[in-house]
């Protein structure tokens, strides 16, 4: 009960003080106290708005950035599909596989033309492979004991291209 009346003595004595201040100073009192509590509370309120605003932006920034990244990505390699079905299809290879001996040296003239094909479809290398999966030649001559590729699209007719991570033997061959 004691500390009840001590800060009700504590309020009457602030009033008192209240009711001396001139108008000017109550005036500015009471424009200026709601704005101590509730520009804070605004700014925080401010804050985290921003923070998921920008958030909000970033996310799609990086999701049109995927697209973009994810539409050239499946251009470019179409493109090599188009390369690799141009080499597969050429008459001129087709005639300088047919007198190549699977085991034999690889002929100058096959070798010189998978090297022109490289060059013009701009690959990397050039491969030829068995139904299995086998490496049968390259781009620089007969391959060397390759283990075989398991491929994916047993029996597909479209040509296509796609991404395979190599083991360190596979790759150390392609370098």
């Amino acid at each position: 009960m004691g500390a009840q009346l001590s800060t009700d003595a504590g309020r009457l004595r602030l009033a008192a003080r209240f009711a001396n201040w001139p108008i000017r100073r109550k005036l500015q009192a009471l424009v200026l106290m709601p704005l101590l509590g509730v520009l804070p509370v605004l700014g925080v309120l401010l804050l985290l708005w921003i923070n998921a605003a920008l958030d909000r932006l970033l996310v799609t920034k990086v999701r049109a950035d995927l697209a973009v990244a994810h539409g050239y990505f499946e251009r470019v390699l179409g493109e090599v599909a188009a390369s690799a079905g141009s080499i597969a299809e050429s008459h001129a290879v087709h005639r300088a596989l047919q007198a190549w001996v699977p085991g034999q040296p690889l002929p100058a003239q096959l070798q010189a033309l998978l090297a022109q094909f490289k060059a013009r479809e701009r690959l990397d290398f050039v491969n030829l492979r068995s139904a299995e999966g086998e490496l049968l030649l390259t781009d620089f001559g007969t391959a060397p004991g390759v283990p075989a590729l398991a491929p994916d699209r047993a029996g597909t007719e479209r040509v296509a291209a796609s991404v395979d991570v190599l083991p360190p033997l596979a790759q150390a061959v392609l370098a």
